[in-house]
Protein backbone atom coordinates (compact mmCIF):
# COMPACT_ATOMS: atom_id res chain seq x y z
CA UNK A 1 0.00 0.00 0.00
CA UNK A 2 1.51 3.09 -0.81
CA UNK A 3 0.70 7.12 0.46
CA UNK A 4 -2.23 7.69 -1.98
CA UNK A 5 -4.00 4.27 -1.28
CA UNK A 6 -3.48 4.93 2.16
CA UNK A 7 -5.36 8.24 2.50
CA UNK A 8 -8.17 6.42 -0.20
CA UNK A 9 -8.64 3.64 2.67
CA UNK A 10 -8.68 6.35 5.50
CA UNK A 11 -11.21 8.55 3.31
CA UNK A 12 -13.21 5.53 2.48
CA UNK A 13 -13.42 3.93 6.51
CA UNK A 14 -13.97 7.39 7.92
CA UNK A 15 -15.98 9.24 5.87
CA UNK A 16 -13.86 12.26 5.43
CA UNK A 17 -12.90 13.94 1.90
CA UNK A 18 -9.82 12.67 0.27
CA UNK A 19 -8.73 16.30 0.35
CA UNK A 20 -9.09 16.52 4.11
CA UNK A 21 -7.24 13.18 5.10
CA UNK A 22 -4.39 14.67 3.28
CA UNK A 23 -4.23 17.73 4.33
CA UNK A 24 -4.06 15.81 8.00
CA UNK A 25 -1.47 12.87 6.67
CA UNK A 26 0.70 16.30 5.48
CA UNK A 27 -0.07 17.95 8.73
CA UNK A 28 1.14 14.31 10.40
CA UNK A 29 4.39 14.01 8.27
CA UNK A 30 4.97 17.89 9.59
CA UNK A 31 4.67 17.13 13.17
CA UNK A 32 6.84 13.72 13.04
CA UNK A 33 9.84 15.82 10.99
CA UNK A 34 9.76 18.70 13.85
CA UNK A 35 10.09 15.95 16.59
CA UNK A 36 12.26 14.24 14.81
CA UNK A 37 15.06 17.23 13.98
CA UNK A 38 14.82 18.49 17.46
CA UNK A 39 15.43 14.83 19.01
CA UNK A 40 12.10 14.28 20.70
CA UNK A 41 9.96 11.41 20.90
CA UNK A 42 6.48 10.54 18.96
CA UNK A 43 4.42 7.83 20.79
CA UNK A 44 1.63 6.35 18.99
CA UNK A 45 -0.16 4.17 21.02
CA UNK A 46 -0.90 0.54 19.56
CA UNK A 47 1.01 1.75 16.78
CA UNK A 48 4.48 2.33 17.94
CA UNK A 49 7.00 5.12 18.58
CA UNK A 50 9.35 7.05 16.66
CA UNK A 51 12.71 8.24 18.49
CA UNK A 52 16.38 9.06 16.95
CA UNK A 53 19.47 6.87 17.65
CA UNK A 54 22.93 8.36 17.52
CA UNK A 55 25.65 5.97 15.86
CA UNK A 56 28.78 6.42 16.85
CA UNK A 57 31.95 6.76 14.28
CA UNK A 58 33.41 3.68 13.77
CA UNK A 59 36.23 2.14 11.24
CA UNK A 60 35.25 0.06 8.22
CA UNK A 61 36.50 -1.35 5.29
CA UNK A 62 35.77 -0.30 1.82
CA UNK A 63 34.47 -3.38 -0.22
CA UNK A 64 35.82 -2.05 -3.48
CA UNK A 65 39.41 -1.68 -2.50
CA UNK A 66 39.61 -3.11 1.00
CA UNK A 67 41.30 0.21 2.49
CA UNK A 68 40.47 0.92 6.12
CA UNK A 69 37.47 4.09 6.10
CA UNK A 70 36.23 5.99 8.91
CA UNK A 71 32.38 5.71 9.37
CA UNK A 72 31.03 8.94 10.49
CA UNK A 73 28.89 9.51 13.47
CA UNK A 74 25.33 9.65 12.61
CA UNK A 75 21.54 10.33 13.68
CA UNK A 76 18.90 7.87 12.51
CA UNK A 77 15.34 7.83 12.98
CA UNK A 78 14.46 3.99 14.94
CA UNK A 79 10.89 2.82 14.75
CA UNK A 80 9.40 0.79 17.55
CA UNK A 81 5.96 -1.18 16.75
CA UNK A 82 3.38 -0.99 19.38
CA UNK A 83 2.07 -4.21 21.01
CA UNK A 84 -0.71 -4.06 18.69
CA UNK A 85 1.43 -3.83 15.65
CA UNK A 86 3.14 -6.85 16.87
CA UNK A 87 0.62 -9.00 17.42
CA UNK A 88 -1.22 -8.01 14.07
CA UNK A 89 2.00 -8.86 12.10
CA UNK A 90 2.29 -12.21 14.10
CA UNK A 91 -1.45 -13.56 13.40
CA UNK A 92 -0.28 -14.77 10.10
Amino acid sequence: MNKHDLIKAIAATSGLRAVDVLKAMGAFENILVDCMARGERLSWSGIGSFSVREHKARSGRSPFTGLKILIPARKVVKFSPGKSLREAAMKK
